[in-house]
């Protein structure tokens, strides 16, 4: 048997196989978990042998007999265990390798610095619960006690979502099996308030510093949590910079009742400037709703709809095809999603565990931080898009040459490189999304092999997800759910080669579990031959 430490040094070099964040990608916090479990473990061993080891590990140790800790994947596949993970390091963890005199005899590794997070992985981990508090509509008080659960509700921008206008809460952590919840402090609590207001989004922002403010009330004191004039200063901040003047004057007021002489010159100049001036849009604090129409509806239908694919109408259709001779032996179990154009079909089964388990190695090993195209040739990490990138050539190994040629068959298209994409593996991150956007990325017609567009994708669902994740179409009003080992085959042009409005979509932010998707796309020049031609340009 091997010797912990050289596990250790294994999960070690996953880490560092490249320059990225924690949170951008579910296997690195899940080897963090690994990490962490292993050392704990190793502390545990040296106490029982007689070490002697500084109280902030050994309380460690004792608070991690917590069955939420079991398993250490699913225990991060929570976006709450996910963010403690990433704390811990951040603090805990710090804090001790700066108290122990001979990390290598207690915990196996004598030097973490390389693999702890960075103040921006905390922020980013605290920035995916609010995003996903927006998309999913989470209940607040869930969140602090451990638990995933969605509020439904019927949106104002909503169009004809029937299905989710009526509806209770749904409690994710219980439905879908996840370990004992991990609560979080009050600290964390105004942490995670303080990195909404930096980012401006001040509703939430306000929320959570009052959800700080009655968890003081309700929680004894610890160490750690933040003064109350620090909170009522704070919520005077937020409900002034949403315009609630009154509310602000009040909070303001409260905070200089503490009677703390060293901040009544700040607190009474902030109270002056709001005294007077009257509230707009009313006292009620209103969530923000998307940008993107529809988006948010579909992604909590992707949710509470899981079992099937959703769309604008209930006829949908699910054959045998043989799109090949390759499948006349085996047809493929094919849905239709949408049927004028851009046509979605979702197919079921098209790749097998030990496939899908290729793509992901092959994909993990060449990851960096996912990009966004802002302009052409211009590539930017935008926190509109959450994952982590491996391009595979088809030539790489023979199960990627396979999935290229099946992909060829499914389409009858040329899927071999440059007329098609290397295969794009991607694991997503903590809360990790693209919001809607176009795989076309222009929209006149291209006709230099240089300038050729995307005019289908063909999109593999690698994992299985617990909550979210869905891939919508905002525009044709679906929401697919990931289906491990299926594939969603999308047309991203109508017959002229225009780019298609119905075919914007959206990966929605993975709510619990692990993402994993390899896609190809497909161009325009190099399938004259091959694709339906028309001469409409009419949708």
């Amino acid at each position: 048997m091997r010797h912990p430490s050289y596990r250790l040094f294994v999960l070690f070099a996953l880490l560092t196989a490249c320059d990225a964040d924690f949170y951008s990608a579910t296997f690195r916090l899940e080897n963090l978990a690994k990490i962490e479990q292993q050392m704990v473990e190793s502390a545990r061993r040296y106490i029982q042998q007689g070490g002697q080891v500084p109280w902030t590990l050994q309380r460690l140790c004792e608070s991690m007999s917590h069955p939420g800790y079991g398993d250490p994947a699913r225990m991060v596949h929570s976006p709450v265990g996910a963010y403690l993970l990433l704390k811990r390091f951040h603090h805990t963890w710090a804090h001790i390798m700066e108290e122990l005199p001979n990390p290598l005899d207690v915990l196996g590794q004598d030097d973490l610095a390389h693999v702890f997070p960075t103040p921006a992985d905390l922020e980013g981990s605290a920035l995916a619960l609010l995003r996903l508090q927006g998309v999913y509509n989470l209940d607040l008080p869930s969140i602090a006690e451990g638990e995933v659960v969605v509020n439904c509700e019927k949106s104002q921008t909503s169009t004809d979502n029937s299905f989710i206008e009526h509806c209770e809460p749904v409690n994710l952590s219980r439905l879908t099996g996840q370990p004992p919840p991990l609560p979080l402090e009050v600290s964390d609590v105004f942490y995670i308030g303080s990195v909404a207001y930096k980012s401006r989004e001040f509703y939430y922002a306000a929320i959570w510093y009052n959800l700080t403010l009655n968890l003081m009330t309700q929680r004894s004191p610890s160490e750690g949590d933040p003064g109350l004039l620090q909170v009522l200063e704070a919520l005077g901040d937020s409900y002034s910079e949403l315009e609630k003047y009154q509310q602000a004057s009040a909070f303001y007021k409260r905070a200089l009742d503490q009677g703390d002489n060293d901040h009544s010159q700040r607190l009474e100049s902030k109270a002056e400037d709001v005294r007077n001036k009257a509230d707009k849009h009313g006292p009620t604090l209103v969530r923000p709703r998307s940008i993107y129409n529809n988006y948010e509806e579909l992604c909590r239908a992707g949710v509470l709809q899981r079992d099937r694919a959703t769309v604008e109408t209930t006829t949908l259709t699910c054959t045998l095809v043989r799109p090949s001779p390759l499948f006349y032996i085996s047809p493929l179990r094919m849905e239709v999603l949408r049927e004028k154009e851009p046509r979605v079909a979702l197919y079921y089964n098209v790749i097998t565990d030990g496939e899908a388990g290729v793509m992901r190695q092959l994909g993990f090993s060449k990851f960096e931080r996912s990009t966004v195209l802002p302009s052409p040739g211009e590539t930017v990490v935008s926190d509109t898009r959450v994952s982590e990138t491996g391009w595979v050539p088809d030539t790489e190994d023979l199960v990627v040459a396979k999935l290229s040629r099946m992909v060829a068959h499914i389409t009858g298209l040329n899927t071999t490189f440059p007329t098609g994409d290397n295969f794009q593996v991607l694991n997503y991150g903590l809360g990790g999304q693209y919001e809607p956007h176009y795989d076309h990325l222009k929209e006149e017609v291209s006709r230099t092999l240089m300038a050729a567009n995307r005019i289908l994708t063909f999109l593999f669902y690698l994992s299985e997800v617990e909550a979210g994740g869905a891939t919508v179409f905002t525009e044709a009003n679906i929401a697919v759910p990931v289906v491990k080992n299926s594939a969603v085959l999308f047309e991203n042009t109508n017959k002229a080669l225009v780019r298609s409005r119905a075919s914007v979509h959206a990966g929605c932010p993975v709510l619990i579990g692990s993402k994993w998707v390899a896609n190809k796309w497909i161009h325009e020049v190099g399938n004259e031959l091959q694709r339906p031609c028309g001469l409409t340009q009419e949708e």
